[in-house]
């Protein structure tokens, strides 16, 4: 029996042992930050997939409109059922935009609750409620977008055109 052939054979049993246990064990490590990491992206994502077509601007209602006679455009939000923390609202026209984040309890200049004249704090309309503002900007509105803010992270905005009042 030789045994320098026993022991060659032997080590390289050892070495694929212990390059598969390596293997293993970054995989494990890997795996461990990576799954985690993926499931919270995936979370957030379906949270702003759920609330696609559940906040709008309500164009059927005759207060979403731009005023010629006060250049004020008036802006009824519809909201469904989604959890949110505030609400984008991107005004456009005349080659110029401007944007204001609405949230409950904020103080906006140039924005109003449209059942009171006064610049108060706003509010956010609850689950499946509408909510009209009104916004005085320097220029005529024609377009508005629109995004909810769940969780801090701005989710896709929906955009709308919007005309002069009746």
């Amino acid at each position: 029996m030789d045994l320098k052939k026993d022991k060659k054979g032997l080590a390289e049993i050892v070495t694929v042992l212990l390059i598969i246990a390596l293997t293993v064990a970054i995989f494990s490590i890997v795996a461990a930050f990576i799954i985690p990491m993926v499931k919270n992206y995936l979370n957030e994502g379906k949270q702003c997939y759920d609330a696609i077509g559940k906040l709008e601007v309500d164009t059927g209602e005759k207060l979403t409109c731009y005023n010629y006679g006060t250049k004020e455009t008036g802006i009824s939000v519809k909201r469904g059922e989604i959890e949110l923390d505030s609400i984008l609202i991107s005004l456009q026209g005349e080659g110029t935009s401007k944007s204001f984040r609405l949230q409950k309890g904020a103080k906006l200049e140039g924005v109003r609750m449209y059942y009171n004249k006064s610049i108060e704090e706003l509010e956010i309309p609850g689950k499946s409620e509408s909510l009209t503002y009104v916004f005085n900007v320097s220029f005529k509105v024609d377009k508005v977008k629109i995004a909810p803010i769940i969780n801090g992270k701005t989710c896709k905005e929906s955009e709308s055109v919007i005309g002069g009042c009746r």
